[in-house]
């Protein structure tokens, strides 16, 4: 069974795989780059990157593992902010989706607005019993 710690460490690896190849530099350079085979690199990219059709758009990953293995848990929660930073950090109206992984975790992604802009964050970040 894959440790936490180990989980982490593949995810942080992952991001930075795909943000090396978003920079424009080439699946066989990233490969290099890890000591890993150019197959590899392009799978993380395809999961996490690429979208399955245009009409669907891209993958809602784990955070912590960027497994694509996701459901959604529950109703959105919508909270007024009155224009007073009542439902998050910033100014405006929040709206909180749950996900869960079938790999054993589960968080919330939260949309907040301030001043005419909406921000998107992964928050929460749990276990959970698979």
């Amino acid at each position: 069974m894959m440790t936490n710690n180990k989980r982490h460490e593949l995810a942080k690896r992952n991001e930075l795989i795909i943000s090396l190849v978003k920079q424009g530099y080439s699946f066989t350079a990233v490969s290099r780059m890890f000591n890993i085979d150019v197959s590899t690199v392009k799978r993380i990219y395809d999961e996490v990157v690429t979208p399955i059709g245009l009409e669907w758009g891209e993958y809602v990953v784990c955070p912590m593992t960027g497994d694509t293995f996701v459901h959604i848990s529950g109703d959105p929660v919508h909270i007024k902010g009155n224009d007073h930073y009542d439902a998050w950090e910033g100014r405006g109206d929040a709206c909180i989706l749950k996900f869960y992984s079938e790999n054993g975790y589960a968080w919330d992604l939260r949309f907040g607005e301030h001043k005419g802009n909406v921000f998107m964050k992964v928050e929460n970040i749990h276990e959970t019993v698979v």
